[in-house]
């Protein structure tokens, strides 16, 4: 059985942090349909399936100044292989390919109201993390 769960994880705003006129990036529906979103349409790779690579990985994104979302960079730190024995190499396809498909599932996500200070659109940046397990 596999399973993903997430969540996201307010960043600061990329400028204008800490100011108090400043809006935050806002996904159409809410958080919680974004969530829904990336959870619908995120397929996990074989590769991660076939070395059992699960855990909890970090998605760093920015929503521009446009509203369009892409990711900065994917943090593996805390996944592990149940694998009794994964080369490098293998471990670096299983992180390749989740990165792909995330990418994949990032360029079907719609535009963003985009965060606003002092009455400017301005980048934003989130941590979305997002767990892969298999029972």
């Amino acid at each position: 059985m596999i399973s993903n769960r997430s969540f996201s994880q307010e960043s600061t705003a990329a400028y204008g942090a800490g100011k108090t006129d400043s809006i935050p990036a806002q996904y159409p529906e809410g958080g919680n349909a974004f969530i829904k979103t990336v959870n619908r349409h995120f397929r996990i790779p074989l590769s991660a399936n076939k070395y059992s690579y699960e855990g909890v990985f970090d998605i760093h994104f920015t929503v521009d100044a446009v509203g369009v979302p892409a990711i900065d960079s994917i943090d593996f730190t805390r996944m592990k292989s149940r694998a009794k024995r994964i080369s490098a190499g293998h471990l670096r396809e299983a992180q390749n390919d989740i990165r792909t498909e995330m990418d994949r599932v990032f360029d079907r996500i719609p535009e963003w109201t985009p965060a606003m200070a002092n009455g400017v659109r301005i980048p934003y940046r989130f941590t979305l993390p997002f767990s892969v397990y298999f029972d």
